[in-house]
């Protein structure tokens, strides 16, 4: 059997200093979390072991602080920011159905040496994984460590040992014995370092059998001075530095084969945490669902209905794994074709839509504004929380606590979709952003246009400032839809136009304010340049005649809103 065993305190500190802190969107510390689960899925990507144990430190002082009051004590307390997160960290491991294991007045590394040579003994390999080199010592031919470092994990086997250091593995307890270690405060002799250390070992095969020789001309008097004087000290570091095989735990590997766990309450736990991607890296995609009382009624399994030729009232929106769009109304589930959907978009209907954007789309390429679009639960979500990992139905019904009214095989997030939509829709009010979103947001996706305008937008570049101005004034009544880098609008006859750089027309749309209402209505600015309204073609021909004086005002008002570096990165110049 390969067993892999993971020093839980030193992984989990690496993953706390090496990942800037994250939080939830209520103030929740994850980047220990966070970063510990990945180390550990990359561990067992790596390796395959048939069993893990997970090995922590326990508060209670250990036998070693019995033996020498001074052990460890220099080290500073776990940051509060870390101490919140490890319960957390192994509920979730627990759901995961990882065993884990600690012993009061015994430390993490005296699990490992223990279930190390346990494994040993009943025929096994072992695998340590760990950022501290204490462990390096009970390396041999059936044990390995793992030694995480800032760049990689380097295996360490006998042979990378003997070539790191010249000694056998073993034989780093009798280095450290003189030597000492300061981070955990074991005092060795005062004045013999590393490099002394290593060559007395190398000579002289253990701590017993320096001070056997030392009266042996290889070791210089002042090191035979410093070693006579802190006998005491090298023997009490010896006993310190030293990793016991004999913790009282369960020393069978096959205890440490992984456990059904309850992978449900791990998914709910890493969707409140907001972790959707790892959702899907521990293969819980079916989980995510909060599960349902135990006193509630069975889930109704609902099929396709036949989409009526009315609609009436609001329809939820939301696309399939395989990008098929369906609706829901009630119970009610619709997997209408693409023409009927376009119809349905600017239609008499409410349509609550979970990503409009390509809705937007689809309704420019059938001639049609999307007006019947209201909601976008995906920009909501993203509103409520712009730090999150991912936007999915399935993993943000978990994180929002929305339970399914029904199931559907053909579409298996319509039983949550509405719930989901209605739960964003209340948490934007709650937070004062539904404005931001009807306001802003969905008005720069949106073509529909009040009767009394003319046009949305026109094809805009170099030199092209005047029209954009002239586009986007009227008190901003004027709307676009976007997708990427292209801008689309439709003027009020049904034409189609497009702008090629969403920057630009931002940077314009704010620029106006500066700018004043010497261009305050698109029937002004078309007076002024001697435009066709609603000609695209003749609208950029004309651009070209445009007289350089109203550039230059333009692009002063451009500069006094952003100033040089925006202007000069929007590539906006004058044609002459």
């Amino acid at each position: 059997m390969k067993l892999m065993v993971l020093d839980g305190n030193s992984l989990v500190n690496r993953a706390f200093f090496g990942i800037k802190l994250l939080t939830t969107k209520d103030g929740r510390y994850t980047n220990a979390i966070y970063g510990f689960q990945n180390i550990l899925l990359n561990l067992l990507a790596a390796h395959k072991p048939d069993a893990v144990a997970i090995a922590w430190d326990e508060r209670a002082p250990t036998f070693r602080h019995t033996a020498y009051d001074g052990y460890k004590a220099t080290r500073h307390g776990m940051p509060e920011e870390l101490a919140q997160q490890m319960p957390v960290l192994k509920e979730l491991l627990t759901d995961l159905g990882f065993v884990q294991v600690s012993k009061a007045g015994w430390e993490a590394d005296d699990i490992l040496g223990t279930l190390a040579a346990a494994c040993e003994a009943a025929g096994g390999t072992t695998l340590l994984a760990t950022g501290d080199r204490d462990s390096l010592q009970l390396v041999d031919d059936a044990t390995t460590v793992l030694l995480a470092t800032n760049k990689e994990t380097i295996p360490m086997d006998p042979a990378a040992i003997r070539e790191k250091y010249g000694i056998e593995p073993p034989q780093l307890i009798d280095v450290k014995s003189l030597m000492g270690d300061a981070s955990d405060n074991i005092p060795g002799v005062p004045g013999i370092g590393e490099k002394t250390a290593l060559a007395l070992i190398s000579k002289f095969g253990s701590l017993q059998g320096v001070y056997d020789n030392i009266d042996d001309k290889a070791v210089k008097p002042g090191q035979r001075a410093k070693l006579t004087a802190n006998r005491d000290k090298a023997d009490l570091s010896y006993m310190l530095g030293t990793i016991r095989k004999d913790a009282p735990i369960e020393t069978d590997p096959a205890a440490y084969l992984r456990q059904p766990g309850d992978p449900a309450a791990a998914a709910q736990l890493l969707a409140a945490l907001e972790m959707h991607k790892l959702v899907d890296r521990w293969g819980l995609n079916g989980g995510t669902a909060p599960a349902p009382s135990e006193n509630a009624a069975p889930l109704e399994t609902v099929e396709l209905s036949p989409l009526p030729l009315l609609l009436e009232g609001r329809f939820y929106a939301a696309r399939n794994a395989d990008g098929d769009w369906y609706l829901v109304q009630g119970q009610d589930v619709y997997l209408p074709d693409t023409d009927r959907l376009a119809a349905i978009l600017d239609s008499g209907a409410e349509l609550w839509a979970f990503d409009a954007k390509p809705l937007y789309r689809l309704a420019l390429e059938h001639g049609g504004i999307g007006s019947a679009l209201r909601f976008d639960g995906k920009l909501a979500a993203y509103l409520l929380n712009p730090s999150a990992s991912g936007y999915e139905v399935h993993s943000l019904a978990a994180e929002y606590g929305v339970h399914a009214a029904f199931a559907c095989e053909a579409a298996p997030d319509a039983g949550v979709l509405a719930g989901l939509c209605d739960t964003l829709a209340a948490a934007l009010d709650e937070s004062g952003q539904r404005k931001l979103l009807d306001e802003m947001e969905l008005m720069q996706k949106r073509g529909d246009l009040p009767a009394e305008c003319t046009w949305s937008a026109f094809g805009i570049g170099k030199g092209h400032l005047p029209v954009m101005f002239a586009a986007l004034a009227n008190n901003g009544n004027i709307r676009v839809g976007m997708e990427d880098n292209v801008v689309y609008g439709r003027t009020a006859d049904g034409k189609k136009i497009m702008a090629t750089n969403l920057m630009l027309v931002q940077r314009a749309a704010n620029a106006v304010k500066a700018f004043g209402n010497e261009v305050a209505t698109p029937a002004e600015a078309r007076e002024m340049l001697g435009l066709k309204p609603l000609d695209h073609e003749a609208v950029c021909a004309a651009l070209d005649a445009v007289k350089v004086e109203d550039l230059e005002k333009a692009k002063q008002g451009v500069k006094d809103e952003f100033g040089g570096p925006y202007f000069a990165a929007a590539g906006m110049g004058a044609k002459k």
